[in-house]
């Protein structure tokens, strides 16, 4: 859900429309779509903000060129109904989530919100593939899922589970994101996918039937699935202050954890790079000295 600009810009001609050649790699979520950019293996990436926390964090340099999505309510712990009512039954209980995402930040963000000790849970580092079959066998409790998987899951364990969310206490935002060295070396192919991204966003704007057929047959979600959880983001091209908020707070949750072995806070305006946007979307200048 979180590409959903981007696969809306690949299936109407976007891209090639700017001269680009786009050849797809598919991951479950952005942790591993991340990991292609920073390896050498694709050039762009869609992911949350939190693997590229966590990666500069490790002193890598990914840089977002633009978020394309976010959301309040798209993250999900799925809990074993017989062993969960409600959050306070999560003490004790083991949780799957991929670690060094937004999920892990996400369990913290729900504990914190009924006020509940993290260390009280012990979290499980499982990719979301293995999620069903662990519920299944009890190897866990419960799971974080993104959407459209949380209904996948519903639909696998019918009346077994228990969703639980944040509310306006835990976000995500998703974007498109390079390694900084690439971003420079190729400016005119950065502003060309970004080009490419807010014309996607007007086909979800004025569109949003032909939009919504593209990403459901694009990630093979039933139209009526991805209908009843389309309305829970907010698909727009730009970079927001509250990026910036987000990753200073999942950094300093980190360096505190045991998921981060560095000290040291860095500083996210770092992990921006603002000229290919701006060159496109001058009014996209909502984060404080972000025209530099």
């Amino acid at each position: 859900m979180n590409a959903s600009l981007a696969l809306v810009a690949l299936s109407t001609g976007g891209f090639a429309r700017e001269g680009l050649d786009v050849t797809v790699r598919w991951h479950d979520f952005g942790k591993l779509a991340l990991a292609d950019v920073l390896d050498g293996r694709a050039d762009i990436a869609v992911t949350s903000e939190a693997p590229v926390v966590f990666a500069t964090l490790r002193g890598e340099r990914p840089v977002f060129l633009a978020t394309i999505s976010s959301s309040t309510r798209s993250t999900r712990l799925l809990a074993r109904a017989d062993e969960v009512s409600g959050p306070a039954d999560l003490a004790g209980k083991r949780v799957g989530v991929p670690f060094d995402t937004s999920g892990r930040f996400f369990v913290t963000m729900l504990l914190a919100r009924h006020g509940l000790d993290p260390s009280r849970v012990q979290l499980v580092d499982l990719l979301p593939q293995q999620f069903g079959d662990a519920l299944a066998h009890h190897d866990v409790d419960a799971v974080v899922a993104w959407h459209p998987r949380t209904l996948e899951f519903e639909r696998r364990f019918p009346g077994e589970l228990v969703s639980l969310h944040a509310d306006s206490d835990y976000w995500t935002m998703a974007g498109v994101v390079a390694t900084s060295d690439r971003a420079k070396a190729r400016p005119e192919v950065m502003k060309k996918v970004i080009r490419a991204l807010v014309g996607a966003e007007v086909v979800v704007r004025d569109r949003p039937g032909e939009a919504k057929r593209v990403v459901s047959e694009a990630i093979g979600v039933p139209p009526a699935d991805l209908e009843a959880v389309w309305g829970d983001y907010r698909f727009r091209v730009g970079l927001d202050q509250s990026l910036l908020v987000l990753m200073d707070a999942e950094a300093r949750w980190a360096v505190r954890s045991e998921s981060s072995r560095s000290g040291q806070k860095p500083d996210f305006f770092e992990a921006i790079a603002p000229e290919p946007l701006l060159a496109v979307r001058p009014e996209a200048d909502r984060m404080i000295g972000l025209a530099r």
